[in-house]
């Protein structure tokens, strides 16, 4: 049986999978990850630049989208700028 882990498990372990990927990533070496932190970047500011407010949860996105393609896409966006540290992006949903 596989273990079902929680968001903020899979949060961790995804971060800690990217960091060990870009670490010590210089130019001229093979990329890790099939891209490097800049060409990340690049293609996650070619989504846009969503509108967020900063709270104590997090960095909120204020979105009213249905579609959670179009939802996946304005998370993504709302890590720029990329840090070591700072509240990951989220919104809220109603069921």
């Amino acid at each position: 049986m596989v273990a079902k882990l929680s968001p903020t498990e899979l949060d961790e372990i995804l971060a800690l999978q990217l960091t060990v990927a870009w670490a010590g990533e210089s130019a001229g070496e093979p990329k890790r990850l099939g891209c490097s932190r800049d060409d990340f970047e690049s293609m996650i500011a070619g989504l846009g630049k969503p509108k967020i407010q900063v709270t104590p949860s997090g960095r909120q996105l204020e979105t009213t989208v249905k579609s959670p393609v179009e939802l996946a896409r304005q998370l993504a966006a709302a890590l720029l700028p990329l840090t070591a540290e700072y509240p990951l992006p989220y919104a809220e949903v109603s069921a």
